[in-house]
């Protein structure tokens, strides 16, 4: 099944107004609370820290709590809502849980509302010592809207006993990705196992049992993968951010690096950028890394004109046990108008990353323009709703700024597409953004010194 994993190298940019590099310090970060159920892996802990919003939900229930798995089409990003018992790729038989009985069927309730051409499925798989032995994949065609829950019973092929099985379901055909539609869900609850004496069960099988996990984004930035960390071994200030190298749970190679980018991050991986006019600059900043095999962090910085590359650089990041200073020169080049920076625990290519490599970085800033020159509060200032949104964006501020504020809306290739003043607000007001076209956008609210950044999705 396809699993929103983004491994091409990541890219960061600056703001305009100052050349600054946005919460360079990492003081400034956001705690995203989601809810995962027990003893089931879901893609929440990709998405929601990369969009903000959990796709994977707890619903109520035929019976106590259920699973709602949601597709979302966001500009060029397709989050494909699946769930499964086992880490890893479910498809090629990775993993599962110990089973020893031979059931005739899989019964259950339902909800669904699926896209004319889109399909839901339910997987399953069992295995006999390490080999899969039998396969069952039942399809709910897009047929419309089941809006009560509904009982269902699907029956297995098995023909011998098993000593491992894997479920797993999706919201949308994500095997071969057609017809795979915005908006189409699929619930689930109940799932059992049936047959003659018939006892076991995979765990947590009614999806009653959840725990509320969180995510640390640090403020103006956007992640990848799931080693980002707010470390509290800083080189100055409170924090610094952590990317260490991690497993999806998969076989031994699946290790993955981890980044951090001021741009955003697709399926296709990472783009876009922020205003940077300029013909030269210098990026400095302090690092450490621990290396626990052949691995060396990186960085990699792109200046663009009118979308196109006209200077870059790359940065490598060897082992080091304490904090230490680098400068990277940025050009000369001709007039930019934007610039991407890429920050991963492993230099390209990632092939032969080792489970724990980390890079360490703080204090990031531009020599034109030193930390310090606005009261920044990133993502911390302010909440958004909805998220994603179809028209109308609340923004709700943490934080008192009277008089007027200055609020402007950036796409993801950092290009203003509204700007607005509004009188004297208050902490609470909305932004009609109807007419933007589905993607990932971010928006600014300026008040004196006082700078304000968020992002939403519009659908």
């Amino acid at each position: 099944m396809k699993k929103l994993i983004l491994l091409s190298f990541i890219s960061f940019s600056f703001a305009a107004q100052g050349q600054t590099v946005l919460n360079g310090g990492f003081e400034s970060w956001t705690s995203i609370p989601f809810d995962e159920p027990n003893n089931w892996y879901s893609p929440n802990w990709q998405v929601v820290p990369q969009f903000g919003f959990a796709i994977d939900t707890k619903v109520t229930g035929f019976s106590n709590s259920a699973l709602r798995m949601q597709t979302y089409i966001v500009g060029q990003d397709t989050l494909g809502a699946y769930i499964t018992n086992t880490p890893g790729d479910p498809i090629s038989g990775k993993g599962g849980v110990p089973y020893s009985q031979k059931p005739t069927a899989l019964s259950g309730y339902y909800r669904y509302s699926l896209g004319t051409t889109d399909t839901a499925l339910i997987l399953v798989i069992f295995k006999k010592n390490g080999s899969i032995i039998n396969t069952d994949l039942f399809k709910i065609r897009g047929t419309g809207t089941q809006s009560a829950w509904t009982s269902f019973s699907y029956n297995l092929t098995l023909g011998s006993n098993p000593d491992t099985v894997i479920l797993a379901a999706a919201a949308s055909n994500l095997i071969n990705n057609i017809g795979v539609q915005n908006g189409s869900f699929l619930e689930l609850d109940q799932l059992v196992f049936t047959g003659s004496g018939i006892t076991q069960q995979v765990p947590n099988n009614t999806f009653d049992t959840w725990t509320t996990q969180t995510v640390d984004i640090p403020g103006s930035w956007d992640v990848s993968g799931l080693g980002i960390s707010k470390s509290t071994s800083a080189y100055a200030g409170s924090f610094a951010v952590k990317l260490e190298n991690y497993s999806d749970g998969g076989s031994g190679n699946n290790v993955w690096p981890a980044g951090i980018t001021n741009g955003y991050y697709g399926n296709n991986g990472s783009y876009g950028g922020r205003p940077f006019v300029s013909t030269k600059d210098t990026l400095t900043g302090y690092y450490k890394y621990t290396n626990l095999g052949a691995d060396t962090g990186g960085v990699y910085i792109d200046v663009r004109k009118n979308g196109n590359s006209i200077w870059g650089t790359s940065y490598d990041f060897p082992a080091k046990a304490t904090y230490t200073y680098f400068s990277i020169p940025l050009g000369p080049f001709g007039t930019s108008d934007s610039i991407r920076i890429d920050f991963a625990s492993r230099k390209w290519p990632f092939n032969n990353c080792t489970l724990g490599s980390a890079l360490w970085i703080d204090n990031l800033q531009l020599k034109s323009s030193p930390l310090g020159i606005n009261k920044l509060f990133g993502e911390n200032g302010s909440s958004v709703y909805p998220n994603p949104t179809a028209g109308i964006l609340t923004v709700a501020l943490k934080v008192n700024l009277p008089g007027d504020m200055n609020v402007s809306i950036y796409d993801a290739l950092g290009k203003q597409v509204k700007n607005l003043v509004l009188t004297d607000p208050g902490a609470l007001f909305q932004v009609p953004v109807e007419e933007l076209s589905p993607g990932i956008y971010f928006y600014e609210v300026r008040n004196g010194d006082t700078v304000i950044r968020n992002k939403f999705v519009k659908q």
